[in-house]
């Protein structure tokens, strides 16, 4: 980052000036601008007499008339008029599009990890079938080896969980702490409910298919 720093900017006579950024902007219709003080510009670029962009103030609710009597008027001259909130969605459509895409790639790595744990889960039910068999054989019933998986897992699944967004929220803090910071919390929350619900019906599933069948036949195997 070349904030507070000075860093070197060619200038079109072949010198080199100073430059220190100051500070950022952020949110705003600047985003891609260097901002100068009239005098400083001057001084490094004299031979640029004339401005080339307009910043036009309207009156509430006149915006699109008056952007309409300026093509009619100066179209011909090459000018472009442009809203604010035209020029902010052209910088916000690049975002949007990388966080699109790490959304799909979310939404695919979630639908990859809810397969891998529902596998997971089924394997190390079905190794543990003859565990599962010696406790039926001293009393235990199928609903409680079932209650005894769900919990287990269930309560691993939690913790993962509870482990993962901790870890999540410290990287991110500098964001959250941010002044323009805007946070999605109802999509966060739904995102984390619809794991753990996922989470929790396949540890059920798991759990069903680990105590179905006869189960002391795998005892009587030993």
């Amino acid at each position: 980052s070349g904030l507070a720093r000075t860093l070197p900017l060619p200038l079109p006579d072949g010198k080199t000036a100073a430059l220190r950024v100051d500070g950022l902007v952020a949110a705003s219709i600047f985003g891609s601008e260097l901002l100068v003080s009239e005098e400083n510009f001057t001084t490094l670029f004299p031979g640029i007499t004339m401005p080339r962009y307009f910043l036009i103030e309207t009156p509430p609710g006149r915006e699109r008339a008056v952007a309409e009597a300026l093509r009619r008027n100066l179209g011909e001259l090459g000018l472009e008029v442009r809203d604010t909130r035209e020029v902010l969605n052209g910088y916000l459509r690049v975002q949007n599009t990388y966080l699109s895409m790490f959304l799909a790639i979310g939404g695919l790595g979630m639908l990859l990890g809810t397969v891998g744990l529902l596998l997971a889960l089924l394997r190390n039910a079905q190794e543990r079938r003859r565990e599962f068999a010696l406790m039926l054989a001293t009393g235990f019933r199928t609903e409680d080896l079932s209650r005894l998986l769900v919990l287990e897992n269930g309560g691993l699944l939690i913790a993962g969980l509870l482990l993962g967004t901790g870890a999540a929220l410290i990287a991110v803090a500098p964001r959250f702490i941010a002044a323009d910071a805007r946070i999605h919390w109802p999509g966060i929350v739904s995102l984390l409910l619809a794991l753990l619900a996922v989470g929790l019906l396949s540890t059920l599933a798991a759990a069903r298919a680990a105590v179905r069948g006869r189960l002391l036949e795998a005892l009587r195997g030993e």
